[in-house]
């Protein structure tokens, strides 16, 4: 059989997405096409009609002796381009179903079928098929193959957002999903804990996400768990959970196996920039850190090591009653809320600044600072580690950095 694979390509996708979005003006009087279309058992019936017109008499046939001739459902699978008892088995999901509905990609190729079947004498079919679409556009999933469930109550998901880490959201997000996320069987999960003061605030951030991914809002779940023990208490979470094989994928080749896997490590691309990393640093220290600490908390020792070792930290991995803890310091954190400024805003701090020769020495690398000099000012910089600006000045000396000005009205942090 005739399949139409670039119709699952992302480029249809794309296609269907911005096609529900297009206003319609009906050719024809909307009630009388309302009621030519008014569910999906009604369009198969004119649709066999329609095809009936245009074809030889002598294929017609009598379901029984006396009837009036008609096209069987068998031939019209065969003009429609599909398998033998396609249109039967429409109509057995129909009546179990009353608000079935042809998927998009389904229509698109019966649609090509015909053309290429009947030529110009297809253009009436063509339309009918057409007025059923635009008629039902909003309630028409691309497809009917579990593959491309999400789209259906995803219908703007993006599935290839983590395919490539670009800019300081994906990599801030990406953070936060190695924090506090879950894969199982192509499910990503982004589950997030807190008491019952923070819910709005991580409900809110929630929303940040799937505006950024393309998800739909409405799916994001609150749950409240009575837990019964030598204490009984109420835990709360908030979060947003779908099936995309493409994304699972992604995040895995990126060394996410489960923000709970001992197996997850930083991530196996290399960003290119330290302002990315960053960002990814961030993302993971909303998941993971306590409010108003600058310290991160995980059961992945190995995890916080490699973060230790990445940005020269010179506090100590240290273990605790359920995880390790490492602190980033003051500095560090308060240049990764500047650097992305949509973060989670609960977390939003500005700590003091402790130990700072020690910090400034071990943290400020060459590459670091290249990087910020692109965004920040150099003096925003001497600020956040608390140094005069003319230690700045001589690292950039020193290190041969080209001294950007920075224009702060227009900073590409945000």
């Amino acid at each position: 059989m005739y399949m139409m694979k670039n119709h699952y390509s992302r480029a249809a996708i794309l296609n269907w997405q911005q096609w529900r979005l297009k206003s319609y003006c009906p050719h024809k009087n909307w009630e009388v096409l309302k009621s030519r279309f008014e569910n999906t058992l009604i369009f198969i019936e004119t649709l066999r009609k329609e095809v009936e017109k245009i074809i030889p008499v002598d294929i017609l046939v009598r379901r029984k002796f006396g009837a009036p001739l008609e096209l069987s459902y068998h031939k019209l699978n065969g003009y429609l381009g599909q398998h033998k008892r396609f249109i039967e088995k429409r109509i057995e999901y129909c009546k179990k179903n009353p608000s079935y509905f042809f998927s998009y990609i389904k229509l698109l190729e019966i649609k090509i079928w015909l053309k290429l079947r009947f030529g110009s004498c297809s253009l009436s079919v063509i339309t009918l098929v057409d007025d059923y679409m635009n008629l039902h556009r909003l309630s028409i999933p691309f497809s009917h193959n579990n593959k491309y469930q999400i789209y259906k109550h995803h219908p703007h998901f993006n599935e290839n957002y983590f395919k490539s880490i670009e800019t300081l959201e994906k990599a801030y997000w990406l953070g936060f999903i190695f924090a506090d996320g879950t894969i199982k069987n192509s499910r990503v999960c982004l589950y997030l804990s807190a008491s019952a003061k923070y819910i709005k605030s991580n409900y809110n951030h929630l929303i940040r996400f799937c505006v950024a991914l393309g998800l739909n809002p409405e799916y994001i779940d609150i749950i409240h768990r009575l837990e019964k023990g030598l204490k009984i208490q109420y835990r709360h979470f908030t979060l947003i959970q779908f099936s995309s094989e493409e994304m699972a994928n992604d995040l895995c080749s990126l060394g996410f196996k489960g923000s709970r896997s001992k197996a997850t490590e930083w991530p196996s691309i290399k960003f290119g920039n330290k302002l990315l990393d960053l960002a990814f640093l961030l993302g993971f220290y909303d998941g993971e850190a306590d409010v108003g600490r600058t310290r991160i908390n995980s059961a992945n020792k190995d995890l916080l090591l490699i973060i230790k070792n990445k940005f020269n930290i010179p506090y100590m991995v240290l273990p605790g009653t359920k995880a390790y803890k490492l602190s980033l310091s003051g500095q560090l954190v308060n240049l990764m809320q500047i650097i992305f400024p949509k973060s989670l805003e609960l977390k939003r701090h500005k700590f003091r600044l402790r130990n700072i020769e020690v910090i400034f020495n071990n943290i400020l690398s060459k590459e670091l600072l290249n990087d910020l000099l692109k965004v920040i000012s150099k003096n925003k910089i001497a600020d956040i580690f608390g140094v005069e600006v003319n230690r700045i000045s001589q690292l950039i000396k020193k290190w041969g950095i080209e001294d950007i000005l920075v224009d702060t009205r227009n900073q590409k942090i945000a």
